[in-house]
C-alpha cells in the first residue's frame, strides 16, 4: 500500500525561495522573537527596513507565525494530550479543519503511518478531557478511532 500524501505542497514555491538573510533573521526570531526589527538588524549587519520588509514576507507566505508558545501548567491545563486518529482519506479536510476549530485544539497534524491525524490539545482537568473524547470528538462524522497519549512532563515547548 502507497503511504498516504497530503494534497497541500511540504515546500515553498520555487519563485519564493529562502536565502541567507532570511534563515538568519527566521533563527533571530527563534531566540528572541519580542527583539526590535532594529535590534535584529544590527545583529545581522543590514538595515532595519530589509528586517521589516523580509519578515512581513515571511509572514504573509506562511515561512513563520509569530506567535507566543504558553505554557499549560502555568496556565492552569493539567490535562495536555496527543490524540491520534484514523480517518478515512475522503474525510480528512473535513475532520482537520474541525479539529483546528476548536479552542482546546493547539497543533493538528495529518500524517503517515499507523495514524491519519494527530492532534495537541490542552485542558483545565482530565474531566475535561474525557468529555472531548466522549462527546466533541464522537459528533465529528470520519473519526473511526482515537488513541489519546497524556503528556506526563512536557520537555520542551518551542515549535522552531
Amino acid at each position: 500500500m502507497p503511504p498516504r500524501v497530503p494534497e497541500r505542497s511540504l515546500t515553498i514555491p520555487a519563485r519564493k525561495l529562502l536565502d541567507k538573510v532570511d534563515f538568519d533573521i527566521i533563527g533571530t526570531l527563534r531566540r528572541n522573537a519580542r527583539q526590535s526589527n532594529t535590534e535584529i538588524a544590527r545583529q545581522l549587519g543590514i538595515s532595519e527596513a530589509s528586517v521589516r520588509r523580509r519578515i512581513g514576507r515571511l509572514v504573509a507566505e506562511d515561512v513563520v507565525q509569530l506567535t507566543a508558545i504558553p505554557n499549560p501548567t502555568k496556565m492552569g491545563y493539567n490535562a495536555v494530550a496527543f490524540i491520534a486518529m484514523d480517518v478515512p482519506l475522503n474525510q480528512l479536510d473535513a475532520v482537520t479543519e474541525q479539529l483546528a476549530a476548536r479552542p482546546e485544539v493547539q497543533f493538528v497534524s495529518t500524517t503517515t503511518g499507523r495514524y491519519d491525524i494527530f492532534i495537541w490539545a490542552m485542558f483545565k482537568t482530565a474531566g475535561d478531557l474525557h468529555n472531548f473524547l466522549r462527546n466533541d470528538l464522537a459528533k465529528i462524522e470520519g473519526i473511526a478511532q482515537t488513541e489519546t497519549f497524556i503528556n506526563l512532563e512536557i520537555k520542551k515547548r518551542f515549535l522552531g
